[in-house]
């Protein structure tokens, strides 16, 4: 009996890990739009990850996965799915309390990635009013992810922005597509590989597939592109754009601005939260060794 190929315009989303980027979320109604608009057909995944489940797509997708780790089987198909001539494409991402990757995640996507040569950081990226600060990979533009290497699939694409991310670690083969700010020692957030006859493309934040931020930069003309290149299909096609959709809000300076100040604000407000905490602790403390003289007094 001859086996069907895969369709390479059929992608499979994964939702059995706790996913967020997944092709049954409200919140990213608008990419299934898009990617329905230009010819793509949607799938998704709730049981264990098996070869035999990802084969008859031309992409598989691990959107920022949460609370929920990937066993070794589902790690050795996929792999031997991306081997075989599948595309892959990587999602992790960060809290706004400093932390990113797997640590924050709950997960093990790293262990996935490192078979092919790749890596998510524990840290988050996160803005600095005006310096880079080597313990939080921070940078004074955070966010804008800018272009840093010419690649089939970033034509068209100079901006991406991420509301929270952390950083790619290329492999020796890799092509590092975007990272945040124009130094080359700057943290990548966008990085393609090969592998076998696959390809895979590890991301370092999910904000651009969400509603509220895919008509934002150059976010959509990024994610069809990309899809394409990992299902290995022609880049030369027209993009047809969500133009009759309005979106939720435009994320304008003013916005990123305000964003920035929570962030801020949260953070100093954990702070008093965990005095305040220690301040509780302490009157208890005290209250019982008064309770424990007035016993022995009696």
């Amino acid at each position: 009996m001859q086996r069907s190929k895969p369709d390479p315009l059929s992608l499979v989303f994964d939702a059995g890990h706790g996913e967020e980027v997944t092709a049954e979320e409200s919140d990213v109604s608008q990419l299934r739009t898009l990617l329905q608009t230009n010819g793509f057909k949607l799938a998704t995944l709730h049981n264990a990850i098996t070869l035999a489940s990802l084969k008859p797509h031309g992409v598989c997708v691990l959107g920022n996965p949460l609370g929920s780790t990937f066993s070794q089987k589902e790690i050795a198909a996929v792999e031997a799915y991306v081997k075989a001539g599948g595309g892959l494409l990587l999602v992790s991402g960060a809290t706004i309390f400093g932390k990113g990757g797997d640590g924050a995640r709950k997960t093990n996507l790293a262990a996935i990635a490192q078979h092919f040569g790749l890596g998510f950081s524990e840290k988050a990226i996160q803005r600095s009013p005006r310096r880079a600060d080597a313990d939080t990979a921070a940078t004074a533009d955070a966010f804008v992810a800018t272009l840093a290497a010419q690649h089939p699939l970033s034509q068209g694409v100079l901006h991406l922005q991420f509301v929270s991310g952390t950083a790619v670690t290329p492999g020796t083969t890799s092509h590092t597509l975007f990272r945040i700010g124009d130094a080359p020692a700057m943290p990548a957030v966008v990085v393609a590989d090969t592998h076998g006859k696959g390809r895979v493309l590890a991301l370092g934040g999910s904000t651009p597939f969400f509603n509220a931020y895919i008509d934002n930069l150059d976010h959509e003309v990024f994610l069809v592109r990309a899809f394409r290149w990992l299902a290995d299909l022609p880049l030369t096609a027209s993009i047809h754009r969500l133009e009759n959709l309005k979106p939720e809000f435009e994320v304008s300076s003013e916005s990123v601005e305000t964003l920035r100040e929570i962030r801020l604000r949260l953070d100093a407000f954990e702070k008093e939260v965990k005095e305040l905490k220690e301040v509780i602790l302490a009157t208890i403390d005290e209250l019982r060794q008064v309770l424990r003289s007035l016993q022995e007094g009696k």
